[in-house]
């Protein structure tokens, strides 16, 4: 369940229990080659074809008095369909066709907070997903940072999702990544989180919760 993140930015309000819509998956996409889906992602990015929406998580237990949403990817058809990022994204893997993806996802996500009003971003928090391709990519850290400043948007809404199998196979990396951000006030999330002591261990060394 899902909402465009087009009217949540703008309308979401603190403590306000959202409507989300739901996301249709046409049964043809199924039967679609890999080359039709790389044409179709390629004129996605053209035609501004990608949408981000928003999903509200709640935790058991937090501190932390802001809402907590999910930023998250859908491919809106022709015919208006929304389709799942699981159908397309792993094309768009084994294409090499991420970066151009991602840097949609950023740019948009970045546009749509710059135009939220202050009680959100005073009170909530968004949540993005960082591949392994940005976290090992050392350009990104400052390229992210042009886009901030290019947008201008407050950084204590932003919060970075990272794998924490993608954290713990480029340990000193994703320190430096925190590190870097963490600077700027923007906040590490590790998603998938289990119990080993080299994950919890790069977590304590760094500045960033």
């Amino acid at each position: 369940m899902y909402r465009s993140a087009a009217h949540d930015f703008s309308n979401v309000r603190p403590q306000k229990i959202i409507q989300f819509s739901t996301t249709h998956r046409p049964k043809q996409v199924s039967c679609l080659s890999d080359w039709q889906w790389v044409k179709r992602i390629k004129q996605a990015l053209v035609k501004n074809q990608f949408c981000l929406y928003l999903q509200q998580a709640s935790a058991l237990q937090t501190l932390d008095f802001r809402q907590y949403y999910e930023v998250l990817l859908r491919l809106r058809d022709d015919e208006g369909n929304l389709i799942p990022p699981a159908i397309f994204l792993p094309i768009a893997e084994r294409y090499q066709l991420m970066p151009q993806v991602e840097k949609w996802v950023f740019q948009a996500f970045l546009e749509q907070l710059s135009q939220a009003n202050s009680r959100v971003l005073e009170n909530c928090r968004f949540a993005i997903n960082l591949s392994e391709f940005h976290l090992i990519n050392y350009q990104f850290i400052e390229h992210f940072h042009q886009y901030l400043m290019d947008f201008g948007v407050a950084t204590e809404a932003v919060c970075f999702e990272i794998q924490e199998n993608t954290a713990l196979s480029n340990l000193k990396l994703a320190s430096d990544f925190i590190t870097e951000f963490a600077g700027v006030r923007i906040l590490f999330c590790p998603r998938h989180c289990g119990s080993r002591m080299s994950f919890l261990h790069l977590i304590s060394e760094t500045s960033c919760r």
